[in-house]
């Protein structure tokens, strides 16, 4: 799933902002008198002498690829059928699972430091769990009771599940930049809703990042760097169906023979590092490359076009 990031076209927040502190190869620091020609995703701040921002291309559309892979957890398997219903307190689990989005995101800086943008697009993920419930507890109707029953057996959870559809969301990107450094912290909220599942997959995504703006000579591209982290909080549940007899053997002539088990996972480790960089191809263009790692592994890739 992961390898597949390098096929993807991206999300990648609208993270540049331009200063007016000009960067030269040799270290050279210069001040701008007027730095309209300079063009990131974000504003541009017209020089250090003169007040206030300017919005030379305040409208944009792009198109992203965003992929991850990463670990999860799960505390209790459910099990489930018109007779019985059963769970197991006992887990031990190897779980990973990853998805990639292609996407369009509209968006606009409605002030000099606030974007908001939407999102649309496609997503295919896939969950590969190894789990397995060490005993489990049968809730049996007694009368107008229900007695629980613990029963030593064991249940193994491996069938990767795979899941495709729609993409619906949107974000807000707030920035702050001094001189040629910046500060920028984005919000995003999407959902996924599988073709062949009940219900949606909701992932709400927050990112702080610090980094710098390169704006060379006249006729050089310009450039920016940044360094930061990620948070992904992104539940998932994983259903299935089990074969009662292979787990209780000839109960299943009393509870079924089959039922339909139901655990929710979280991820592991929700925040990870990230870094980055973009390029300023022309005054619409831009694209920018973002990769995650030590917690989650995602990369990011993306073109933007302002206007």
């Amino acid at each position: 799933m992961f390898k597949q990031l390098i096929i993807s076209i991206v999300i990648l927040i609208a993270l540049l902002v331009t200063s007016s502190i000009t960067v030269y190869a040799d270290g050279e620091i210069a001040i701008n008198k007027n730095n309209n020609r300079s063009l990131t995703f974000t504003p541009v701040l017209k020089s250090n002498l003169q007040k206030g921002f300017h919005f030379p291309f305040s409208w944009g559309a792009g198109i992203y690829g965003f992929s991850y892979n990463q670990e999860y957890a799960t505390r209790q398997l459910f099990l489930e059928n018109e007779k019985i219903k059963a769970r197991s307190d006992s887990i031990t689990h190897d779980i990973h699972a990853g998805e990639y989005q292609i996407l369009f995101r509209p968006e606009i800086w409605v002030l000099p430091y606030l974007n908001i943008y939407g999102i649309i697009g496609y997503a295919e993920g896939d969950v590969n769990p190894d789990i397995t419930a060490n005993g489990i507890i049968v809730e049996l109707p007694v009368g107008d009771t229900i007695v629980e029953v613990p029963i030593d057996t064991s249940i193994s959870i491996n069938e990767p599940m795979k899941y495709n559809g729609p993409v619906y969301g949107f974000g807000i990107t707030a920035c702050y930049t001094y001189n040629q450094f910046f500060i920028e912290m984005d919000y995003n909220y999407s959902e996924v809703h599988p073709k062949d599942m009940d219900g949606k997959l909701v992932s709400h995504r927050f990112s702080p990042k610090v980094g710098m703006i390169f704006i060379p000579q006249q006729g050089h591209i310009e450039s920016a760097v940044w360094l930061g982290a990620s948070w992904l909080e992104n539940t998932q549940t994983l259903t299935g169906v089990v074969n009662v007899r292979e787990i209780l053997g000839n109960l299943a002539d009393y509870l079924g023979e089959e039922a339909e088990y139901t655990a929710t996972l979280k991820p592991v480790n929700r925040w990870n590092m990230v870094i980055g960089g973009s390029l300023a191809i022309n005054k619409h263009y831009n694209v920018a490359l973002e990769a995650g790692f030590i917690g989650r592994k995602n990369i990011s890739l993306g073109i933007l076009y302002r206007f």
